[in-house]
Protein backbone atom coordinates (compact mmCIF):
# COMPACT_ATOMS: atom_id res chain seq x y z
CA UNK A 1 0.00 0.00 0.00
CA UNK A 2 1.46 3.44 -1.14
CA UNK A 3 1.82 6.29 1.15
CA UNK A 4 0.63 9.56 0.34
CA UNK A 5 3.33 12.17 0.45
CA UNK A 6 3.90 16.03 -0.34
CA UNK A 7 6.53 17.48 -0.82
CA UNK A 8 7.92 19.95 1.49
CA UNK A 9 8.37 23.42 0.43
CA UNK A 10 11.16 24.47 2.31
CA UNK A 11 13.43 21.90 1.18
CA UNK A 12 11.73 20.21 -1.88
CA UNK A 13 12.18 16.66 -0.44
CA UNK A 14 9.09 14.69 -0.23
CA UNK A 15 7.58 13.90 3.24
CA UNK A 16 4.80 11.72 4.34
CA UNK A 17 1.53 13.91 4.28
CA UNK A 18 0.46 12.51 7.58
CA UNK A 19 3.74 14.61 9.13
CA UNK A 20 3.27 18.43 9.75
CA UNK A 21 6.74 19.16 9.75
CA UNK A 22 9.22 18.09 7.33
CA UNK A 23 11.89 15.19 8.87
CA UNK A 24 14.96 16.50 6.71
CA UNK A 25 14.48 20.25 7.55
CA UNK A 26 12.16 20.53 9.95
CA UNK A 27 10.50 23.14 8.49
CA UNK A 28 7.16 24.47 9.49
CA UNK A 29 3.83 24.55 7.88
CA UNK A 30 3.33 27.83 6.30
CA UNK A 31 0.67 29.61 8.56
CA UNK A 32 -2.64 29.57 7.16
CA UNK A 33 -3.48 33.12 5.85
CA UNK A 34 -5.50 35.51 8.46
CA UNK A 35 -9.35 35.68 7.97
CA UNK A 36 -10.50 39.20 7.18
CA UNK A 37 -13.92 39.76 9.67
CA UNK A 38 -17.67 40.06 8.52
CA UNK A 39 -17.98 43.60 7.84
CA UNK A 40 -20.68 43.75 11.05
CA UNK A 41 -17.71 43.02 13.15
CA UNK A 42 -15.46 45.50 14.73
CA UNK A 43 -12.74 43.07 16.47
CA UNK A 44 -11.24 39.92 15.62
CA UNK A 45 -12.47 36.97 17.25
CA UNK A 46 -11.79 33.35 17.65
CA UNK A 47 -14.46 30.15 17.96
CA UNK A 48 -13.13 26.83 19.74
CA UNK A 49 -15.81 24.33 18.98
CA UNK A 50 -16.67 21.71 21.43
CA UNK A 51 -14.58 18.93 20.34
CA UNK A 52 -11.72 20.95 19.28
CA UNK A 53 -10.62 23.23 15.76
CA UNK A 54 -12.51 26.46 15.63
CA UNK A 55 -11.95 29.04 12.88
CA UNK A 56 -10.71 32.72 13.61
CA UNK A 57 -13.42 35.39 12.74
CA UNK A 58 -15.87 33.03 11.95
CA UNK A 59 -19.02 33.62 9.52
CA UNK A 60 -22.61 33.14 11.49
CA UNK A 61 -23.05 29.78 9.80
CA UNK A 62 -19.71 28.41 11.75
CA UNK A 63 -21.40 29.98 15.01
CA UNK A 64 -24.30 28.42 14.52
CA UNK A 65 -22.64 25.07 13.67
CA UNK A 66 -20.57 25.09 17.00
CA UNK A 67 -23.71 26.14 18.92
CA UNK A 68 -26.12 22.89 17.05
CA UNK A 69 -23.22 20.91 18.00
CA UNK A 70 -24.45 21.52 21.85
CA UNK A 71 -27.50 19.51 21.04
CA UNK A 72 -25.23 16.17 21.39
CA UNK A 73 -24.93 15.04 25.04
CA UNK A 74 -21.38 14.92 26.00
CA UNK A 75 -19.97 15.31 29.74
CA UNK A 76 -16.70 15.62 28.78
CA UNK A 77 -16.92 18.36 26.15
CA UNK A 78 -20.13 20.33 27.56
CA UNK A 79 -19.29 23.71 26.13
CA UNK A 80 -17.84 25.92 22.63
CA UNK A 81 -17.30 29.33 22.80
CA UNK A 82 -15.90 32.56 21.20
CA UNK A 83 -13.51 34.69 22.46
CA UNK A 84 -11.78 38.49 21.08
CA UNK A 85 -8.51 39.83 21.32
CA UNK A 86 -8.69 41.35 24.52
CA UNK A 87 -9.35 37.97 26.74
CA UNK A 88 -13.37 38.29 26.91
CA UNK A 89 -15.03 35.48 25.66
CA UNK A 90 -18.83 34.50 25.94
CA UNK A 91 -18.89 30.43 26.55
CA UNK A 92 -21.77 28.61 25.70
CA UNK A 93 -22.68 25.42 27.79
CA UNK A 94 -24.85 22.39 26.38
CA UNK A 95 -27.32 22.98 29.32
CA UNK A 96 -28.15 26.51 28.47
CA UNK A 97 -25.58 27.93 31.12
CA UNK A 98 -23.87 30.69 29.16
CA UNK A 99 -20.46 32.94 30.68
CA UNK A 100 -19.10 36.08 29.81
CA UNK A 101 -15.95 36.30 31.26
CA UNK A 102 -12.54 38.20 30.90
CA UNK A 103 -9.15 36.68 30.98
CA UNK A 104 -8.91 36.88 34.88
CA UNK A 105 -12.48 36.77 36.12
CA UNK A 106 -15.91 35.73 34.97
CA UNK A 107 -18.13 38.90 34.93
CA UNK A 108 -21.61 37.53 34.55
CA UNK A 109 -24.01 34.45 33.94
CA UNK A 110 -26.94 33.17 33.36
CA UNK A 111 -29.07 29.74 32.88
CA UNK A 112 -31.63 28.90 30.45
CA UNK A 113 -29.93 30.75 27.60
CA UNK A 114 -31.57 29.01 24.12
CA UNK A 115 -28.81 28.70 21.27
CA UNK A 116 -30.71 31.59 19.26
CA UNK A 117 -29.57 34.07 22.33
CA UNK A 118 -26.13 32.66 22.39
CA UNK A 119 -25.68 33.27 18.75
CA UNK A 120 -26.85 36.86 19.51
CA UNK A 121 -24.24 37.09 22.62
CA UNK A 122 -21.35 35.89 20.37
CA UNK A 123 -22.72 38.64 17.61
CA UNK A 124 -22.32 41.11 19.78
CA UNK A 125 -18.93 39.76 21.45
CA UNK A 126 -17.68 40.47 17.68
CA UNK A 127 -19.31 44.37 17.63
CA UNK A 128 -17.03 45.09 20.61
CA UNK A 129 -20.55 45.57 22.55
CA UNK A 130 -19.22 44.25 25.90
CA UNK A 131 -21.69 46.52 27.93
CA UNK A 132 -24.82 45.06 26.05
CA UNK A 133 -23.34 41.27 26.65
CA UNK A 134 -23.84 42.07 30.01
CA UNK A 135 -26.70 43.61 30.44
CA UNK A 136 -28.58 40.38 28.68
CA UNK A 137 -27.04 38.38 30.46
CA UNK A 138 -28.05 40.24 33.84
CA UNK A 139 -31.56 40.69 33.08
Amino acid sequence: MATLEKICRACGRPRPASEDFCPYCTAPPAPRPVRKRSPEATVDTGLQTRWGGGQRNPTIDEMRAALTELATPDEEHPDTWLEDDSGRVVIAYESGLVIFADSRTEICRRQGVTRDEALQLWLLLQRGRHDEIRQRLSA
